[in-house]
């Protein structure tokens, strides 16, 4: 056991001998949940990870006056528009669009606001633990946002939220503890950190709530997965000889090991296709945060393919399963993988059986997050660029060829693509409840 998890179980028993009880209030079920020892970054260093964030000193309470002073300002100036006087209207548009601009700018403050206000005072303004929930939430949500899947940084909330809890069982307009605790359980389960995930269903269902048989069902199948999935990486670890490709893209590095050992004919082709450089300035046309992040379409719009198929090797006696970071061919059926992949953002049992797992990212998992979210598939108007590998690089193989097999094109008989679990999927399941 990890020190990390040894310190964990040491806070819990200190927790338990301290008899905190349990409350029950109207509204939703509360529990009291430890903060898990592993957050190493404050809130505000996880807001200050987005570049694009602006950086303000201003308190959430400043932020919300000035905003509602603009508002006020707005209003006035749209009542006295001069009627009559065209430069002096086009003084009052261009002034009344100065105070939108800076209005959009300080909702965009007010959430670095809002974290460090909650920091310093859990049990304070409501307002204010409803952002920082909502800043949680959508780190983890897949449904209808713009940011990027953070898992990472949902747990540094996540952890600052339950610890907070601890001592404000008294306020009946906070955030239940519950509801922090089930988002806290889906973002371990995305990085795998499924000991922590196991804890926040325990504790979620010791205040009583019921959780659908298919949640634990489901963790525990990851469970037993990523269980042989380590023993696998140990005995890779030993010998330090699989193949490696560099994925130079316009978020930063990507580094990916190969699963030579478990799916050949896959690897084969993917080296063949990196060292044609057909990689090469490809974009990823389809990323779903949360899901996948897809690539290598010639066309950029998923149907192109290398002019060959390859033959699928998900039903092998020793396959890999779907983790964060994991390399699965994509398909329209049975052997009609090529050239396209995804980079999956979390487990995905969904994926295990039906796509051919032949890698995993071991170095640049952050800057997998961070590929723009884009769908190119749809005959949608997008105005996002979506990310593009800019140069793709053979680091490192066995000293051997790499033969793979090459098979006639078969009919389109699209089985789609990997969804979530249903249990886990936010679009069908945002509450310990639902």
């Amino acid at each position: 056991m990890s020190q990390i998890h040894r310190s964990f179980q040491i806070a819990l028993i200190a927790i338990a001998c301290s008899a905190i009880a349990l409350t029950a209030p109207s509204y939703g079920q509360e529990i009291a949940i430890p903060q898990t020892p592993d957050s190493t970054q404050s809130p505000e260093s996880v807001q200050g990870q987005n570049q694009d964030q602006p950086v303000s000193d201003k308190s959430f309470a400043e932020i919300i006056a000035q905003m509602r002073k603009n508002e006020r300002e707005i209003n006035r100036l749209f009542s006295s528009i001069p009627i009559g006087f065209p430069k002096k209207q086009k003084m009052h548009m261009e002034k009344i669009e100065q105070l939108r601009a800076e209005n959009l700018n300080l909702k965009d403050q007010m959430a670095e606001a809002a974290l460090r206000a909650y920091r310093a005072n859990p049990n304070g303004d409501p307002r204010v633990a409803a952002i920082v929930f909502n800043l949680l939430t959508n780190k983890v949500d897949v449904v209808a946002r713009d940011g990027n899947f953070d898992p990472k940084g949902a747990l540094e909330i996540g952890d600052m939220m339950l610890k907070g809890a601890l001592g404000n069982s008294e306020n009946p307009e906070r955030i239940p503890s519950t509801d922090v605790a089930y988002q806290v359980f889906r973002a371990s389960y995305a990085i795998e950190d499924l000991e922590r995930a196991d804890w926040m269903l325990k504790n979620i269902e010791s205040a009583g709530i019921t959780l659908r048989p298919i949640v634990r069902e489901q963790l525990a199948k990851t469970k037993e997965n990523f269980d042989r999935e380590l023993m696998i990486r140990r005995l890779e670890a030993s010998t330090n000889d699989l193949p490696r490709v560099k994925l130079e893209t316009t978020a930063g590095d990507i580094v990916v090991e190969l699963f030579e050992n478990h799916a050949p004919q896959t690897v084969g082709n993917f080296i063949s296709l990196v060292e044609k450089h057909l990689y090469d300035d490809l974009t990823f046309f389809h990323v779903k945060p949360g899901e996948f992040a897809q690539t290598g379409c010639p066309l950029g719009n998923g149907l192109g393919d290398p002019g060959y198929k390859i033959p699928c090797e998900f039903d092998r006696e020793q396959i890999r399963h779907h983790f964060s970071g994991t390399l699965s061919m994509v398909t329209d059926g049975r052997d009609t993988g090529g050239s396209q992949f995804r980079i999956m953002h979390q487990p995905n049992l969904n994926a295990d059986g039906k796509y051919t797992a032949f890698g995993r990212v071991i170095e640049g998992m952050d800057v997998v997050y961070q590929l723009k979210k884009v769908d190119k598939t749809q005959n949608t108007v997008n105005a996002t660029e979506p990310s593009k590998i800019i140069k793709a690089t053979v680091i490192r193989k066995r000293d051997h060829e790499y033969p793979f097999s090459r098979i006639a094109k078969k009919p389109n008989n699209s089985i789609g693509p990997p969804k979530l679990p249903s249990s886990l999927d936010p679009a069908k399941s945002s509450s310990p409840g639902g």
